[in-house]
């Protein structure tokens, strides 16, 4: 679960006063271990499977389609996340839900012949807010001026080191010989 974290501790400690960064920057899976430190899970994929429902659904994916879709007068429904449907789930053998590295295998099964092919079998497609574009172009002027005249913020972030971060977070991706272009 290490990929969900928002800053590595290296950059902490470069980016952020020694206060500050003891203060934060603790373990932050603290929770996780102490909710599955008990047990009573049948198999590490059945442990893995409830620290993605419990943590992660609904603090990431879910909030954030809800709040978006709100802002736009929107309804989003999520169908396979119905309580009755997650509960009996939660309820099949593990060694039913991974057909090899087959994610989804008991769904591909249920709905084959009623899907067309190409979108039974299409890869995974994610969705995420630009970020990244939006600092390079829309805000990139005006986060810095604000990160730069905040007395606040200097009290607890290294102005060089978060000029660093910022340059190197915005700058135009560069092609290499050995990069795809992607």
């Amino acid at each position: 679960m290490g990929w969900q974290c928002f800053l590595e501790r290296k950059d902490a400690e470069r980016l952020l006063s020694p206060e500050f960064a003891g203060a934060v920057m603790g373990d932050q899976f603290s929770p996780i271990r102490t909710m599955i430190g008990n047990g009573g899970f049948a198999t590490e994929l059945d442990r893995e499977l409830y620290v993605e429902m419990r943590f992660m659904m609904a603090e990431n994916p879910l909030m954030r389609t809800d709040k978006m879709s709100m802002a736009h007068a929107l309804e989003v429904r999520a169908p396979l996340l119905d309580y009755e449907l997650i509960d009996f789930v939660g309820h099949v053998p593990s060694r039913l839900e991974l057909q090899g590295w087959t994610t989804k295998a008991i769904l591909q099964s249920a709905l084959k012949g009623i899907l067309p092919p190409e979108i039974l079998h299409r890869k995974k497609q994610g969705h995420s807010f630009p970020i990244k574009h939006r600092l390079r172009h829309y805000v990139r002027d005006y986060m810095m001026q604000t990160f730069r005249k905040s007395s606040f913020l200097s009290d607890y972030i290294s102005t060089s080191a978060l000029n660093d971060l910022y340059e190197s977070t915005t700058a135009a991706p560069r092609i290499t010989a050995t990069s795809s272009g992607d």
